[in-house]
């Protein structure tokens, strides 16, 4: 019998994953509140979003940017951003993100990185 594939997770998903461990509300990752506290757990979404495939327009209307479009630009700063953090470990930052990824992998979602069609043309 042909073992089941785990489905990759939503952005919500995502933002719920991010919130446990960054300690914050996952309705407060949302773009409405551009605080410092929330921008590192917006950026950790950011990066994990893109690892497993969600293109900078998909992430930005799950952000609710009014306009997704303008909103998938900043996406693109805002993975440049976590990206830095994440390699510098800037404030325990790429612990953060792998505790994301194994809450992910423990409620029984596919993290595997991904590759995204955006990767290609940059």
């Amino acid at each position: 019998m042909a073992k089941q594939a785990k489905p990759r997770p939503k952005l919500e998903d995502i933002k719920g994953a991010v919130a446990t461990v960054f300690n914050v509300e996952a309705s407060d990752i949302d773009v409405k509140d551009r605080s410092h506290k929330y921008g590192r757990a917006r950026g950790a979404v950011v990066l994990v979003a893109r690892d497993i495939g969600m293109t900078n327009q998909q992430i930005a209307e799950g952000l609710a940017y009014k306009r997704a479009s303008e909103g998938a630009g900043t996406v693109s700063q805002l993975n440049s951003k976590a990206l830095s953090w994440q390699i510098s470990n800037d404030k325990g930052f790429a612990t953060q993100i792998s505790k994301v990824r194994g809450w992910l992998q423990r409620n029984g979602f596919n993290v595997r990185p991904q590759t995204n069609p955006e990767f290609r043309n940059s």
